[in-house]
């Protein structure tokens, strides 16, 4: 049975990419038909990320939508800018808050920011900890030169 959708994408680091289309026309809100969004999306597909935003740097600021800020946003995290790419992965969700693509992207990208400010957040060794810990240490240090005596 063939409904005349077709399904293309790739995926990278448990993530994958989608795009449907219907004929002609993608299914998806908000598509641009810039031949330079196609070029990105393919760069994106075959893993050239540096290439991806060249291509969309050559884009007037005036007339990004949400698409070229998606597009960017998965090469930043393919080239690990974490940052950069959950700023552009926001943007492109409130400029099409419905896509579900750009949404689930970001979620993945918000999930991964969490965990690793959890994991930054654990408690460091204060002036006085550092101090007893240096302490201990050279306690121990002590006791070992004791043994080898």
């Amino acid at each position: 049975y063939y409904d005349g959708m077709e399904r293309t994408g790739y995926s990278f680091s448990g993530w994958s990419y989608n795009t449907y289309t219907y004929g002609n026309r993608r299914t998806d809100p908000g598509v641009e038909t810039d031949p330079r969004i196609r070029s990105a999306r393919a760069f994106n597909q075959s893993r050239q990320f540096h290439e991806t935003i060249r291509v969309l740097e050559q884009i007037d600021p005036a007339i990004r939508g949400a698409e070229w800020f998606y597009l960017a946003a998965v090469a930043h995290y393919g080239l690990n800018n974490q940052v950069t790419a959950l700023r552009y992965a926001r943007t492109a969700v409130q400029m099409d808050p419905y896509n579900a693509e750009y949404q689930q992207f970001l979620n993945r990208l918000q999930w991964a920011d969490q965990r690793y400010r959890s994991v930054s957040r654990a408690p460091a060794l204060s002036g006085i900890g550092r101090l007893v810990a240096g302490i201990c240490a050279f306690n121990l240090l002590i006791r070992f030169c004791r043994c080898l005596c």
